[in-house]
């Protein structure tokens, strides 16, 4: 039984996919491209220190997508889609309250509210354009708000 429950505790080691070439991801992507390095390098910029992982998908054309994260906490994932970048963040219900109450634009505030609830919290998912990262970054910071 000692053994069962030491079992029930440990933490997964996660799999990792191998990270695609500039090139294959740019090809992609498409119109898209120029977007994920900006993605990546504001939320680095503000948020360091950032590790970027590679998970394996089967759900995904691609086959694989990019999590940001800052220690063990995910910042939020980024979904490689033919043409377009897709963006998932989960919000607990004090970060949601801190993003409706912000400066964001009424697109996320209405992302936020329609997001689905599961009991960790809200997942927000959008297709990210460049006059997105500015906002998806006051979300991180609603996410990562000190109590």
């Amino acid at each position: 039984m000692a053994t069962a429950k030491k079992a029930a505790t440990r933490k997964k080691t996660p799999v990792l996919a191998e990270p695609p070439t500039v090139k294959v991801l740019n090809a992609f992507l498409g119109a898209a491209a120029p977007v994920w390095p900006d993605i990546v390098t504001a939320v680095t910029a503000r948020f360091a220190p950032v590790d970027i992982e590679w998970r394996p998908s089967k759900e995904l054309e691609f086959g694989r997508y990019c999590i940001l994260a800052r220690k063990d906490r995910r910042l939020l994932c980024l979904l490689p889609k033919p043409g377009e970048i897709e963006v998932t963040l989960g919000l607990g219900e004090r970060a949601y309250g801190l993003a409706l109450e912000s400066a964001l634009p009424a697109k996320f505030k209405k992302l936020a509210r329609e997001a689905k609830v599961y009991p960790e919290g809200r997942f927000i998912r959008c297709a990210a354009v460049a006059s997105d990262i500015p906002h998806l970054i006051t979300l991180l910071e609603c996410k990562l708000a000190p109590k």
